[in-house]
């Protein structure tokens, strides 16, 4: 069993729920299942009594999967089974340390450890049905005297471990803690998943912003929301890693400079790729984005300080084993 420590660990998040919505976004409980369409990929979630977990909630998860991630850099075993000092979760993910705040812990298990998804996933050709959780076993230990938690104990499912073995995971700015409101947090989660680094991006419409969202607000509704959260940002410039602009109906979001600064190691910036080289590299992904592998494959050469002779032909190769290894997205 893995114990996690308060310690400076690199945000991770899943890249799957990321992209889907897998958590709510209203602060209401919701338990009505629900299910999601995206091209031919389909989600459907089965809250539990308690609802679907929040997006507050996910922070667990996140914390979670850092603490795992953490411990495999150092060479350890990934462990699926980890403890979890409550007190430490709480200042790590800045919330309040109150009594209500250990009541809360609970709730947010509640949430999670009770939900079902379903999704089909294809793989080599065969799609398969999918059900699961994100967490498999959870026990908590209480002070009989005070009621307080004491430690929690947590192993995740098999299908979030596959994640974590096979990095479908992307680096978070510990800022996105600060973001108070739920569709904040969506949407920079869904930027950092589809924008990630491109200086180009060509944006999302408001209805499709929306389902990502999972929002069921109506849409005149979800238009004021997101207005509201793109004029208080460009006030404020305190949105993480990007800048929002929303215009007739479409966000679009740019990386920060100190962003990309800040996650493209110097060796990996000073290789060099030719014009077209997006456009080959379009052609074997399949639908990943060849920015987003590109910053993959510069962090990959930088950390493990591999000679490269030929930028491009190195680059093109790393895309096709990535694809070979992961299929399409």
């Amino acid at each position: 069993m893995f114990i996690c420590e308060l310690t400076d660990v690199i945000l991770k998040d899943d890249m799957a729920s990321m992209e889907h919505p897998f958590y709510a976004i209203s602060k209401k409980p919701d338990r009505s299942p629900k299910r999601y369409e995206h091209s031919d990929s389909w989600i459907e979630v089965r809250p539990s009594v308690k609802g679907t977990p929040t997006i507050y909630d996910k922070d667990l998860i996140i914390y979670v999967v850092s603490q795992i991630v953490a411990a495999t850099n150092k060479g350890e075993t990934p462990p699926r089974r980890v403890q979890i000092d409550p007190y430490s979760f709480l200042v790590f993910t800045q919330r309040r340390t109150g009594g209500r705040d250990y009541d809360a812990i609970c709730d947010m298990i509640e949430r999670i450890e009770g939900t079902r998804y379903r999704t089909n996933v294809k793989t080599g050709g065969i799609q398969t049905d999918r059900w699961f959780g994100l967490l498999e076993y959870v026990e908590l230990k209480t002070d009989n005297t005070t009621g307080k938690l004491l430690s929690l104990t947590i192993t995740i499912s098999q299908w979030l471990a596959c994640a974590i073995q096979q990095r479908d995971l992307l680096t978070l700015n510990p800022d996105y803690f600060r973001l108070r409101r739920p569709l904040e947090r969506r949407i920079y989660e869904i930027g950092r998943k589809r924008c990630g680094k491109q200086r180009q991006w060509h944006g999302l419409r408001l209805d499709k912003l929306q389902k990502l969202c999972g929002s069921t607000a109506s849409l005149r509704e979800f238009r004021r929301m997101v207005n509201d959260i793109v004029r208080r940002h460009e006030d404020e410039n305190g949105f993480p890693d990007y800048t929002l602009h929303f215009d007739r109906d479409v966000l679009r979001m740019n990386p920060k400079p100190e962003f990309l600064d800040r996650t493209i190691p110097a060796k990996g910036r000073e290789l060099q790729l030719s014009l077209f080289a997006h456009d080959d590299a379009r052609r074997i992904l399949h639908g990943w984005c060849p920015k987003e592998i590109e910053h993959q494959w510069r962090s990959w050469v930088a950390a493990e300080d591999i000679k490269v002779k030929n930028p491009e032909k190195h680059y093109l190769a790393f895309c096709q084993a990535y694809v070979n290894k992961r299929g399409g997205p």
